[in-house]
């Protein structure tokens, strides 16, 4: 149930951290008991997000490319956030341009400097 498998990741993420988190999502995905969809991607962006892990997000942005898993404006609003948290002024700008060359338009949160 891809509901439960969001819960799971969400629920040791809060007990035991994004390590732990990941290797759930990984052992999940490994036995065949889900197929990961945006949703899910989303959870697993929201963790690195939460951590400022911003390198890890773009590995996750690409992998969700390489998979035909278009990202949505909740995607790309986290990582602009944490892009921005990090200074990394350019590379936010850059999300937001290729966001609305993909027909997704950024809102307010996507704006907002406080999260």
């Amino acid at each position: 149930n891809p509901k439960v498998f969001s819960k799971l990741i969400d629920l040791f993420h809060d007990k035991y951290g994004v390590e732990e988190a990941e290797e759930v999502w990984r052992w999940l995905v490994e036995i065949g008991e889900v197929e990961p969809n945006l949703n899910h991607f989303n959870v697993k962006m929201r963790l690195y997000s939460q951590a400022l892990e911003a390198d890890k997000m773009i590995g996750l942005k690409n992998t969700m490319e390489e998979n035909g898993i278009r990202l949505d404006v909740v995607s790309y609003t986290m990582l602009v956030h944490v892009l921005g948290k990090r200074g990394q002024l350019e590379e936010a700008e850059r999300l937001v341009s290729e966001m609305q060359g993909k027909g997704i338009k950024p809102n307010v949160v996507t704006f907002n400097p406080f999260p």
